[in-house]
């Protein structure tokens, strides 16, 4: 029914069609060949990702620490980065329909929370105390106050590995619709 419904749209509308696979650790091969043989001629665009490990989200405030293989499920296995860096925390600020400002769109739980736009002024808020502690963090390369936010973390070794394996797996017909994102 999808493809019947891509098939009578295509052309008669600006959209394109994309098909978005993650791809997890339990995936087989023939699982993800039925995936492009499938979706793939209804697609404009094919984006293969690696699903980060949802647990990675301001679980715990504290350094990046080492994620234990068992227990994650059906996610890769992420590590920590070498050197921490975040655009984000640097130079951002969001502000929340509430009037919260956080560092970080990332921080769901609010755990970051620099002040409120109904109690203090803005810059005075982006510029204060807790977000310029939040930011000298980040420069001395021990950023506490993030937990375990995913961006701390990386694909542990081997990845490199399964992703040139997925390409050879994309049918030639698809190749230049290929793209990979999360790595």
């Amino acid at each position: 029914m999808l493809r019947i419904f891509i098939n009578t749209l295509r052309g008669k509308t600006r959209y394109q069609f994309c098909l978005s696979l993650h791809i997890y650790p339990s995936m087989t091969e023939d699982n993800i060949r039925q995936m492009f043989d499938l979706w793939g001629e209804c697609s404009d665009h094919i984006k293969v990702s690696f699903p980060l490990n949802p647990s990675l989200n301001h679980e715990k405030i504290g350094p990046p620490a080492p994620v234990p293989e068992e227990g994650l499920g059906d996610y890769c296995h992420m590590v920590p980065r070498k050197i921490f860096t975040c655009r984000k925390a640097m130079s951002g600020a969001y502000i929340q329909p509430n009037g919260d400002v956080l560092p970080c769109c990332d921080d769901y739980a609010g755990l970051l929370k620099l002040g409120n736009i109904h109690d203090k002024d803005f810059m005075d808020i982006f510029m204060g105390k807790r977000a310029t502690s939040l930011r000298e963090e980040f420069k001395s390369g021990n950023p506490i106050s993030c937990g375990k936010c995913y961006l701390l973390y990386e694909f542990a070794p081997g990845i490199d590995k399964r992703i040139a394996r997925l390409k050879e797996l994309v049918p030639a017909r698809h190749a230049n619709r290929f793209k990979i994102t999360n790595y």
